[in-house]
């Protein structure tokens, strides 16, 4: 394999590590945030649910946003 070839597969490597550790804290972000919710109908009554509710569907619209930014991205350089 050329040195060049070998270049353009680590940086193509490099990039997906980097998408599946950033995908991976969003996840993390998510979970702390339902076990959050979970806790606060459990033990806190409830006062809280309603925004950190808020604050998941305002995370997972943004996070959805630039996922399809991304995708559609890919597919106009696919073309």
């Amino acid at each position: 394999m050329s040195k060049s070839l070998d270049t353009i597969i680590k940086a193509n490597k490099d990039d997906l590590i980097d998408e599946a550790t950033l995908e991976l804290t969003h996840l993390k972000w998510l979970n702390a945030l339902f076990t959050a919710i979970r806790h606060d109908m459990t033990d806190g009554m409830g006062f809280q649910a309603k925004t950190l509710a808020e604050i998941g569907q305002y995370l997972t619209e943004n996070l959805s946003y630039d996922k399809e930014l991304e995708l559609d991205e890919l597919k106009q350089d696919n073309k």
